[in-house]
């Protein structure tokens, strides 16, 4: 009898610990997804900017097709037609990490290597990153992630000065 309690209490262990393990390995799996879906916006984007059409409704048709052509649309609808593990996962995250998500800096947007503009204008923290997520796929429920300027409270970890944070230069 003892023998028998004890071989019930070691596979169990064995069976919550296995199931501690899927549940890490899972949640990893996730954050890759997730955090990966930037590397796919960053691909698709450098794919749409050789594109050229000549109208904006002929743009706007090529696009939404390319969107769902492409890893990115596919991730994206995988992500969204799993909403509550996703969600579960951003939640957890944004409230467990916030202060190390909010010190760690990815690059949102693609920039041209033509663009001679500030080369680090779109960085944002992972935090941002993961709050753009969720309003841009849940709350919104687009198919792709919005553009900064779209998403509210996003803090750029670079801003760009405002016209009355620019003071005119008195020339003598």
């Amino acid at each position: 009898m003892k023998v028998m309690l004890f071989s019930l209490i070691i596979l169990s262990y064995f069976g919550i610990a296995d199931s501690t393990a899927q549940q890490i390995n899972n949640n990893e799996d996730i954050e890759a997804t997730v955090f990966g879906l930037l590397n796919l916006k960053h691909n698709y984007e450098e794919l749409m900017s050789k594109k050229r059409t000549n109208s904006a409704n002929e743009r706007k048709t090529l696009t939404a097709s390319e969107l769902n052509k492409s890893e990115y649309g596919r991730s994206v609808k995988m992500i969204k037609d799993n909403a509550p593990k996703y969600l579960a996962y951003i939640e957890k995250a944004m409230s467990k990490d916030a202060e190390t998500l909010s010190k760690q800096y990815i690059i949102y947007q693609k920039i041209p290597v033509w663009d001679s503009g500030a080369r680090d204008r779109y960085v944002i923290s992972k935090l941002d990153y993961l709050k753009g997520v969720k309003y841009s796929l849940f709350e919104q429920k687009s198919d792709e992630l919005l553009h900064l300027y779209k998403i509210p409270g996003i803090k750029l970890k670079y801003p760009i000065p405002t016209s009355s944070a620019i003071r005119p230069v008195k020339l003598k």
